[in-house]
């Protein structure tokens, strides 16, 4: 009788015409969501092969909801038999419709984190979900495997799942001791051909580098080197993680396009902050507390320190990212409307992956970039490109990196010497020299973002709303920028525009020939212009001293003796 009931309201929500109807469905739906007697009846739609698609995707939801908001209630003994219809279910789905196989392997990630560990036997639960599938043919087994290794990392975090703190961070704990078993299988399944198998394998490494959070994870380099034949002798398992297979597919995913190509950038821009450790000191030279862990983690006393072990991943990742400048150059030849060709047909959501990458390199990398050295110039340029990128979403993810380079330069060193007051105070002129040029050119790119477009006026209130917030970024930014070049200098540049306006004209033309000059007579000129045929750009004087009075004037006021430097 429930069974039918809930079909009935199904079709109601789905098929009837009259809306009252459709809102009494809706509400009858959501009280039967929350009743004991959904596990049952869902659970029995799911395994009825007439069921309509609508009613199997709502009941897989249903499982879902019911194992993540009201485990509890189940019996512990209903346990077992749970997880393993769940199971079938999911073998059964796993050429069906992609949403319910997903809503499945939702349900068994919450299952897996309020079940603990010894009830999953020996192993814990990747190992045994590895030995549910392995009798399977791959086209079965691998779409379900590699999904769950993909949210399994994803629920430790997902508040929808109503588990006690303890049992949340017992959860984290096993999984991370289980970090070996799942680059094992995903090493294994990128021998399967694909391209959909070789995303999804890149997408669950990804989802397992989340779980180091910016913070150190031995385990993730031990589980590399266990997965890769062990670290030689002498030799750091961190080292190994650089030549690891999982590592060299990501990298190589760079050069892939769509669904693979961004999977890829997940995963690397996670090893990328492996390579960090905010438990070692801050090199000498880093002084800003800003500068901290992605998450809010570090010493809080410079930029994430980078282990000597972790060198040669660094030498592995960085090349292969600065090589998709190119790339990203083309890409945004087509952002400003350009028709520039290029081996890769990249949209907007392809340049904003390529500029994410720039921009976790600057900033994992802050401690070598500081150096002010020639090898860290390729990656400076490389965020001058995302700042030149014609949308201002992918120009300001830069925006931070900035930020926290100008606060660098500025602080300066902090080895605490008694003596070295001079030798300080000359390194910190040298390095502040070796990144001007940057900033300079940082002032120059962004100084027109703050213009008004031509069509202002008929912006919605929203737009308006986003325009004026993406002036109050650039302002900051400026500031900061005026912090490294100083008050003078980046004025100067700021006024470039205003002079430009105020340049005298070209010299006239010369004459036409006489048809010419009678055609225009009646009908040429330009009466809003100047004699030289221009109209003044009144938009470009406002944004020139919008950055003056309130990027650099206020802000270098408000500091009120904070240490700006000198411009040269």
């Amino acid at each position: 009788m429930a069974a039918s009931q809930l079909l009935a309201a199904l079709n109601a929500l789905y098929h009837h015409d009259d809306l009252k109807m459709k809102d009494e469905a809706d509400r009858w739906l959501e009280q039967w969501q929350q009743s004991v007697e959904a596990w049952s009846v869902a659970d029995g739609v799911l395994h009825d092969p007439n069921s309509s698609m609508e009613a199997q995707y709502f009941c897989a939801q249903t499982l879902r909801t019911k194992v993540q908001r009201d485990f509890e209630e189940l019996p512990q003994e209903a346990v077992d038999s749970l997880r393993d219809s769940l199971l079938q279910l999911l073998i059964h789905f796993s050429k069906g419709a992609p949403p319910v196989r997903t809503q499945l392997c939702l349900a068994l990630a919450a299952l897996a984190v309020h079940v603990p560990a010894e009830r999953w036997g020996e192993g814990g639960v990747v190992r045994w979900f590895a030995v549910k599938f392995s009798p399977l043919p791959p086209d079965l087994a691998l779409p379900c495997m590699l999904e769950l290794l993909t949210v399994l990392p994803q629920e430790v975090h997902s508040y929808k799942i109503a588990v006690r703190p303890e049992r949340r961070r017992a959860f984290s704990g096993e999984l991370q001791a289980n970090t070996g078993a799942a680059f094992e299988i995903l090493t294994s399944c990128l021998s399967q051909p694909g391209e959909r198998t070789r995303t999804q394998v890149l997408e669950a490494f990804g989802s397992w580098l989340k779980l180091n959070e910016g913070r150190p994870l031995p385990s993730i380099a031990a589980a590399a080197a266990a997965t890769s034949g062990g670290a030689g002798a002498g030799e750091d398992a961190t080292a190994v993680l650089a030549r690891h297979r999982l590592v060299e597919a990501s990298l190589e995913g760079l050069h892939s396009t769509g669904e693979t190509f961004h999977a890829a950038v997940d995963a690397i821009c996670e090893v990328i902050w492996t390579t960090v450790d905010f438990n070692l000191p801050s090199p000498a030279g880093s002084g800003d507390p800003s500068s901290g862990s992605p998450n809010g983690g570090g010493s809080g006393n410079g930029p994430p320190a980078l282990s000597r072990a972790a060198l040669p991943l660094v030498q592995a990742i960085v090349p292969a990212i600065m090589g998709l400048r190119g790339r990203f150059s083309v890409a945004a030849g087509r952002g400003g409307s350009g028709a520039r060709e290029g081996e890769y047909d990249d949209d907007e959501d392809s340049a904003k992956g390529m500029a994410r990458l720039f921009c976790e390199v600057g900033e994992a990398y802050m401690s070598l970039i500081i150096e002010a050295v020639p090898a860290v110039r390729a990656p400076v340029e490389a965020l001058l490109e995302v700042v030149a990128y014609p949308d201002f979403g992918i120009c300001s993810m830069s925006f931070n990196f900035w930020h926290r380079l100008s606060r660098q330069l500025v602080n300066g060193l902090s080895s605490g010497g008694t003596n070295s007051s001079a030798d300080e105070a000359a390194e910190r002129e040298r390095r502040r020299q070796f990144f001007q040029p940057a900033y300079e050119r940082l002032v120059q790119l962004i100084r027109g973002r703050v213009r008004e477009n031509e069509s202002y006026a008929t912006l919605s209130k929203d737009e308006k709303h986003e325009f004026r917030s993406s002036r109050d970024e650039v302002g900051d930014t400026l500031d900061d920028a005026a912090a490294v070049l100083g008050f003078g200098r980046c004025l100067s540049l700021l006024v470039e525009p205003l002079a430009a306006l105020g340049a005298p004209p070209p010299p006239p033309p010369s004459p036409p020939p006489p048809q010419q000059g009678r055609a225009a007579a009646n009908g040429g000129g330009n009466p809003s212009g100047d004699a030289s045929g221009r109209g003044y750009d009144w938009r470009t004087a406002e944004a020139a001293l919008f950055c003056i009075k309130y990027g650099i004037a206020e802000r270098t006021g408000r500091r009120r003796g904070a240490h700006v430097c000198k411009s040269g």
